[in-house]
């Protein structure tokens, strides 16, 4: 079973770069920054409330004591640890991504986006579909949470956290739609590597189906720990405000 080098620049993200090493789909490099493109996402609405955040004058939250800080400094990290390899965990776990899942025999069909449309790729891929898709609730349930923590940590910090904790809100509920529509398209491509591996498998008579559907779930699963990673960088994005600002002290 091949895979074709990825097209995708070093400095793309993991979860990019993961989807082009799939051999299933070029992902050309962007030719716009990131803010231009998230300034294409917001509307009128969002931007009177990103305005409002960074114009709204100085913040009037006091700091917080060090003896307070530092410690919930630490156990928002524990707990950034420990949500990171639950959802790991859940992810290596899940008996669906296990070669030696049953899935191959529920001859399941889905449609398959364009000329993936055929019988030899759409078997049987609707089991993964929904583990995936379970793997993304598991995520947002698990991080959300954790992410508002730690917004309401940087509000108690300084007047200049308390701010950036304001806009990272406004940022998260702004972008949310955009986010899912965009995190949608990952069991897409997965669908057209399911259906290569497949035909690829008929073609070579010494393969067998374990072997194939356990490089798929090994595929499946690298594609989910980089979207992991990807959800859990605005947690660890505010940590690390958090962390500068205790060392200012």
């Amino acid at each position: 079973m091949t895979k074709a080098s990825s097209p995708a620049s070093f400095h793309s993200p993991p979860l990019i770069r993961v989807l082009a090493g799939l051999a299933v789909t070029n992902v050309a490099e962007a030719r716009q920054s990131g803010v231009e493109r998230m300034c294409q996402w917001l509307d009128f609405t969002d931007a009177i409330a990103l305005f409002s955040v960074l114009n709204g004058g100085a913040a009037t939250a006091s700091a917080s004591p060090d003896s307070a800080l530092s410690p919930t400094f630490a156990a928002l990290h524990e707990d950034l640890a420990r949500v990171r390899a639950a959802l790991a965990g859940s992810i290596s776990k899940d008996a669906v991504l296990s070669p030696l899942s049953p899935v191959a025999s529920l001859q399941t069909a889905i449609e398959l986006p364009g000329q993936e449309r055929s019988a030899e790729g759409a078997s049987d891929f609707l089991a993964y579909q929904s583990a995936y898709f379970a793997q993304q609730r598991k995520m947002i349930a698990a991080i959300a949470p954790l992410r508002a923590r730690v917004r309401a940590a940087l509000a108690s910090a300084s007047p200049a956290l308390r701010r950036l904790a304001a806009l990272d809100a406004v940022l998260e509920q702004a972008l949310a739609a955009r986010q899912q529509q965009l995190l949608a398209k990952p069991p897409l491509f997965l669908a057209k590597r399911f259906a290569q591996l497949q035909r690829e498998q008929k073609e070579e008579s010494a393969a067998t189906p374990a072997a194939w559907l356990g490089e798929f779930s090994k595929d499946m699963q690298s594609v989910l720990l980089a979207e992991l990673d990807l959800r859990l960088q605005p947690v660890e994005g505010l940590l690390a405000a958090l962390g500068k600002e205790l060392t200012k002290r």
